[in-house]
């Protein structure tokens, strides 16, 4: 079966293009015909045919963003957390990557007078919330 505008397709998926519309977006097309790259809907505007993706974005932190986060590490002056949760972020709900899970507060951002270590302000397995 050949997929139309508006369809769901996976990878793989023959696409029908019409006459006068080219292949955009997610589409491989050559002498045997076109098929989907990538997983989503069809979409056809400005005379091309893609696929839109339909998938939520990664759920990845930024310097700025509000984190809830456990302590996992105290060292003499950082805090190793992980990740647990980015506040008022699209893809929230979804899990954070590996590669962004842990991440490191420094002493002098717990509070502003002065504090000689970590330990001094929390304990493994705090949960906490940060910027």
């Amino acid at each position: 079966m050949t997929a139309a505008a508006g369809d769901f397709v996976s990878p793989g998926s023959s696409v029908a293009i019409p006459d006068g519309i080219e292949a955009g977006d997610g589409i491989q097309s050559d002498s045997s015909g076109s098929v989907a790259v990538v997983t989503g809907t069809l979409v056809q505007s400005d005379g091309t045919m893609s696929v839109d993706p339909s998938r939520p974005s990664v759920n990845s932190p930024q310097i700025g963003d509000v984190i809830i986060a456990e302590v996992n590490r105290l060292n003499p002056k950082t805090a190793e957390v992980r990740v647990l949760h980015i506040e008022g972020k699209d893809g929230g709900h979804r899990d954070v990557p590996a590669g962004k899970l842990f991440a490191d507060i420094f002493v002098t951002n717990f509070v502003d007078r002065f504090l000689p270590s970590a330990g001094d302000a929390m304990r493994k397995r705090d949960v906490v919330r940060a910027r």
